[in-house]
């Protein structure tokens, strides 16, 4: 699926991207985006949650700021 930008460029929706910001007590911290990796929101979920969460999302991994 693709979708138009104000620019008018397209934007693959099917991608999905994930930047590792960090980890603490078992939780991982890190920015999601689809489509566009420098539109992001942040979040936070348990290790084994954030495993699954890449998983089914099919995600491409970017250059961490963190540890995971």
């Amino acid at each position: 699926m693709q979708a138009d930008t104000p620019s008018g460029a397209v934007m693959d929706v099917g991608k999905r991207y994930v930047r590792i910001t960090g980890s603490h007590q078992g939780f991982v911290e890190f920015d999601f985006a689809i489509g566009d990796p420098d539109i992001t929101v942040e979040l936070i979920l348990p290790k084994s949650a954030f495993d699954e969460f890449c998983l089914k999302n099919k995600v491409v991994r970017l250059e961490s700021t963190g540890q995971a």
